[in-house]
């Protein structure tokens, strides 16, 4: 199911309110981590001795492919990632962040970002059965 009002999980012992990002908040997320990503491309090639413009070919890469709708998606699979939309979402973050399992910091997160977990969930399941 698709959130589209604010929702409470128990974790810990502690309720916590969250609520699914507007797509303002989504899009500015969005930008951020192509931000992000781009000074790591940055980074990464002036560790590595390349070129002015090699870095900043990769950098625009980056941010192209971070600008992507999926990419948010998906970095919500790290650590990282779940904690950028949480904070968002959660006037408490730092607390869920730490009274969950890093998989369900994932799963809230992309929860917050109108993901349908519970379908996303059984289609995994049903390409991965055990």
């Amino acid at each position: 199911m698709i959130r589209v009002s604010p929702w409470s999980v128990e974790e810990g012992g502690r309720r916590f309110k969250l609520r699914p990002l507007t797509v303002r908040e989504r899009i500015a997320l969005g930008e951020d981590l192509a931000e992000m990503k781009a000074a790591e491309a940055v980074r990464d090639a002036r560790a590595f001795g390349a070129s002015p413009s090699f870095a900043i070919e990769a950098a625009s890469q980056a941010r192209e492919e971070a600008r992507k709708s999926s990419a948010l998606i998906l970095a919500c699979f790290g650590l990282s990632g779940a904690a950028m939309v949480l904070a968002k979402a959660c006037d408490d973050a730092e607390e869920l962040m730490a009274a969950v399992d890093p998989t369900v910091a994932s799963t809230h997160a992309i929860a917050c970002l109108g993901v349908d977990v519970e379908k996303y969930e059984s289609e995994v399941r049903s390409r991965n059965p055990q």
